[in-house]
């Protein structure tokens, strides 16, 4: 290991020591998680890649089912919400506008996504 470089004694004065660079892995903030409930679940807006890629999905988008209340079998914790009555809701306000079209008391047709398929269940 001792013959790698520069080896003559005259080349060896002359050469100088290169500064290495420091490098930083930047921190991540810790996000605020905003979680809000509807029918006894716990939800919140799919928003990072380890997200996406713990539930499978192909891309940042739907509603993440954080918790779930005891009584409830429809949905299960980590199943994602992709649309209700057919419409795409990818944030909470996608959500709220799909539950106010519906009158007090109708069901939901929800499609959400569980072990890399689509599944459908009405609530």
């Amino acid at each position: 290991m001792e013959h790698f470089g520069v080896q003559c004694p005259h080349l060896k004065a002359l050469a100088a020591t290169p500064e290495l660079p420091v490098f930083k892995i930047p921190e991540e903030k810790p996000e605020t998680v905003q979680t809000y409930s509807w029918k006894g679940l716990t939800l919140k807006e799919v928003s990072t890649e380890g997200e996406r890629s713990a539930t499978g999905l192909d891309k940042i988008r739907g509603i993440l089912v954080v918790q779930v209340e005891k009584g409830i079998t429809a949905l299960q914790a980590n199943d994602v919400i992709l649309r209700i009555n057919g419409k795409p809701v990818d944030n909470r306000t996608d959500m709220e506008t799909e539950i106010r079209k519906s009158p007090e008391g109708n069901k939901f047709r929800i499609i959400f996504f569980r072990n890399q398929k689509e599944n459908a269940v009405t609530m």
